[in-house]
């Protein structure tokens, strides 16, 4: 059975059960079909600059191993890929700049840092 936590430091208006769909959507389109367990949390902007080492990260993701490239996890085990932390503040400042709603700004980060997760990473 996966598991997906979500975690909020403060009680900010973000759906968890959306966050938990984006993560599960995104690794079945990545073709993983293991069990597997992920974390995902929102935090404030203190929170993320102390744990970035600094400003300017909307999201940080922390997988459990170092992955070069895209890879295929065995089937019958139970896999900790990593921790996701979002930045609400990025978010939200996202969520006005393009009009979207809040939700919708958290999925696109929660999306991008769970393909990191499993390798796959832009330039």
């Amino acid at each position: 059975m996966s598991k997906i936590s979500v975690y909020k430091q403060s009680a900010y208006p973000v759906s968890s059960k959306k966050i938990k769909e984006v993560v599960k959507k995104t690794l079945q389109e990545q073709g993983i079909t293991s069990d597997y367990e992920v974390s995902v949390a929102i935090v404030g902007e203190q929170k993320i600059n102390e744990l970035a080492g600094g400003p300017g990260h909307p999201v940080l993701a922390y997988a459990n191993s170092e992955i070069k490239e895209p890879f295929a996890f065995p089937q019958k085990e139970i896999i900790y890929l990593g921790d996701i932390i979002v930045s609400y503040q990025a978010a939200l400042q996202e969520s006005q700049r393009t009009a979207k709603l809040l939700d919708e700004a958290v999925a696109g980060l929660v999306e991008h840092a769970t393909l990191h997760l499993v390798g796959i990473h832009h330039d």
